[in-house]
């Protein structure tokens, strides 16, 4: 990929999309990795850190949702792959954290099975 340019803020978001559409997700990367590094914008972070799990580069993944948790920018879907990614690494502490806040804020069945998975793990059940 070219060096990115400024007036590429307007168009790089839409390929992005396309590639991410296309299930071209490594292109995707690169586009919304270029968009992290040219504005900062959080929204771009929560795009990129999508597009890495849809890669399955998933510790890359980890520590682009975790900064988005900690700028308190992160959907719904996005603590959830937080949660299942920090399960999946062993980290069951914060997957249980975040699995209780997903609750609090209207979770689901699927994340009540979740959370009491994580528990299991734990010897908390």
């Amino acid at each position: 990929m070219r060096a990115a340019q400024p007036t590429d803020s307007v168009v790089l978001p839409a390929i992005g999309g396309a590639y991410t559409a296309l299930g071209r997700q490594e292109s995707a990367v690169d586009v919304w990795r270029t968009l992290v590094k040219l504005t900062g914008n959080p929204k771009f972070t929560s795009r990129y850190a999508d597009a890495l799990y849809l890669a399955g580069r998933h510790p890359q993944a980890l520590q682009e949702y975790r900064s988005l948790q900690a700028l308190n920018v992160a959907s719904i879907h996005q603590m959830r792959r937080l949660a299942e990614l920090e399960r999946s690494h062993g980290y069951l502490g914060p997957a249980e954290k975040i699995m209780l806040q997903v609750i609090a804020d209207g979770g689901t069945d699927k994340d009540r099975e979740m959370l009491a998975d994580i528990l299991r793990r734990t010897g908390d059940a």
